[in-house]
């Protein structure tokens, strides 16, 4: 104020301030995602940007007493996420606060993508109860087969057969908004028979395995490289690696620092970080793994269960990544009646989805559920719902959407009479993992191969 005539006595009042800080868990790890962005509106308006998992801090610091609120600024994109906040709001106390928990998880997945027969790709949105619409038909010259959408659900990766030596890997860019496809340049040239395509997790590398390839030919690994703005295919020098007798199934570890694929037994690789060349780690091939033909990775890349066949006997085996790569396996039961060659993994990890094939026309299909345990990955029989009408001729794809909502299976019953079709299970939790949605199922023709974005 005004200095008067006289002295002045001032009052000050002084408070403590605190930091609120916390744990993020649940973000995605590929390269292209945007952050997190939290904010305490009332502190500053300061943000703190969140890139991975783990502990976090607000720069500006709260006085005792005020009342606080962390909220969520943005959610990361590229996948699409969403987050939930816990313990981010109160009284400050007398002290800094750590308790604030941030929770991410994919978002419920907004696209379907099918691979049929004769020759197409078919896109087609994901309605809110779980229904499928065609968006549109993309006319393809050659019969896809196998399929694969990066982490950041920005690109689709289309195979042929391992009978169609020499057609080529197709890429596509996604429109986030409409779903549509657009065509990145002309098609990645193949000459080894690709039986299978994945994307290690943090998006930089695409995989295939080969029915031929390596010396001798027995069989390969094909590693493309992928750039980041375009989503274009580059093979990396070296490619493809031996990994012999006909690999199928690809899985890896949570980081892409290991693959491993199936063939006379499984085989563990690293992958080097820079380049995406393999090198055979020094514990493959791995032990108890003959007759392995495909396998199944959980998403926190902990577990991986191994389908396989020793003379007419199948078997499924469980094995744990170790910080090194190589497996250890453990014991786990499952009914072998209830599992064939393809299955399909929650992407919470909750369960693993089994599809056999009933035989014969008109057939029917077996869908068998297993909860997965979070402690030691071994496997519980849920309930499941069994036999359905179908006509599975061959392996059945199937394709959970990334938030664990909805499963869909192809090869399922369809309208007027027809046996080709998607359906749409929703996925629940104790007693009723999945509910099918779609009783007449969405048709498409013969699919072959599916994925979600």
């Amino acid at each position: 104020g005004l200095m008067p005539a006289t002295d002045i006595t001032l009052a000050v009042s002084c408070l403590n301030t605190y930091v609120i800080s916390g744990t993020a868990i649940g973000l995605s790890i590929t390269r292209a995602r945007t952050p997190l962005v939290l904010t305490e509106p009332g502190g500053g308006g300061q943000d703190v940007s969140i890139n991975a998992d783990g502990t976090f801090a607000l720069a500006n610091r709260i006085p005792v007493g005020r009342s606080y609120t962390v909220t969520v600024k943005s959610a990361p994109g590229n996948p699409d996420m969403t987050c939930t906040i816990t313990g981010g709001s109160g009284i400050m106390p007398n002290s800094d606060i750590n308790s604030v928990n941030a929770s991410c998880q994919r978002a419920r997945g907004k696209f379907a993508y099918m691979g049929r027969f004769p020759n197409a790709v078919v896109g087609a949105s994901i309605a809110a109860d779980g229904t499928l619409s065609t968006t549109e038909s993309v006319t393809l010259d050659y019969l896809p087969q196998s399929i694969a959408v990066d982490p950041s659900a920005r690109f689709l990766y289309l195979g042929p057969g391992f009978s169609q030596i020499g057609t080529g890997i197709s890429s596509f860019r996604i429109n986030p908004g409409t779903g549509q496809l657009a065509q990145i340049g002309s098609k990645t040239s193949t000459t080894s028979g690709i039986n299978f395509i994945a994307v290690e997790p943090q998006g930089r590398f695409l995989f295939a395995s080969n029915l031929y390839g390596g010396p001798g030919s027995f069989g390969s690994i094909s590693v493309y490289a992928i750039d980041a703005l375009t989503g274009q295919l580059s093979e990396v020098p070296g490619s493809p690696f031996d990994s012999s007798n006909n690999p199928y199934g690809i899985a890896f570890d949570a980081t892409g620092r290991y693959v491993y694929t199936t063939g006379d037994r499984v085989r563990a690789f690293s992958i080097n970080q820079t380049t995406g060349a393999l090198t055979e780690l020094a514990a493959s091939p791995v032990a108890n793994s003959a007759g392995a033909q495909r396998l199944f990775g959980t998403p926190d890349g902990r577990f991986i269960y191994v389908r396989g066949q020793t003379g007419i006997t199948p078997y499924l085996k469980g094995f744990r990544i170790q910080p090194d790569g190589a497996l250890q396996e453990f014991a786990i039961s499952v009914d072998p009646a209830d599992f064939d060659v393809q299955a399909a993994v929650d992407p919470k990890g909750r369960y693993i989805v089994f599809f056999r094939n009933g035989g014969g026309f008109p057939s029917q299909m077996k869908v068998s559920v297993y909860a997965i345990s979070a402690a030691d990955g071994t496997l519980s029989r849920a309930p499941s719902p069994d036999w359905i009408y179908g006509y599975p001729p061959y392996p059945i794809p199937a394709a959970f959407d990334p938030s664990g909502s909805w499963l869909f299976v192809m090869q399922a019953p369809g309208t007027l009479g027809q046996v080709w079709g998607t359906a749409s299970f929703q996925v629940g939790g104790g007693t009723n993992p999945l509910a099918l949605i779609n009783g007449s199922a969405y048709d498409i023709g013969d699919g072959r191969v599916i994925a979600v974005r």
